[in-house]
């Protein structure tokens, strides 16, 4: 992805902007964000969305449990990337921010949860 406010484009989107929003994303590894892959602060970021979003009243404390797979899942099946697993991918990632965004959460809820 390029970086907020960078315009870009695709084949279905051509002169796309990255949301400025998107500086909101926390570090994502290479395979993404799951129970065996990503730091404690990218962790309390998904289970932040998720728990702003509707997705449970999932504890924010960087711990990947039972309730927080299941919320990938059921997020990742209503948006289409099926339920198949919980990773979160940057795609995923960014999608969490555009709901989190579009329900008029405050993005200073996910500050805490950025690297440094």
């Amino acid at each position: 992805l390029l970086g907020p406010g960078v315009h870009g484009g695709s084949a279905s989107q051509p002169g796309y902007t990255v949301p400025a929003y998107y500086a909101y994303l926390p570090e994502i590894p290479w395979g993404g964000i799951t129970a065996d892959c990503g730091n404690e602060k990218s962790i309390m970021w998904v289970q932040q969305c998720l728990r702003s979003c509707g997705y449970g009243k999932l504890a924010v404390d960087g711990r990947w449990g039972s309730q927080t797979t299941s919320a990938v899942r059921q997020f990742r099946a209503d948006h289409g990337y099926g339920a198949y697993d919980d990773t979160v991918t940057r795609e995923i990632a960014c999608r969490m921010l555009d709901v989190f965004y579009q329900k008029g959460m405050p993005l200073s809820y996910l500050q805490h949860y950025l690297a440094e």
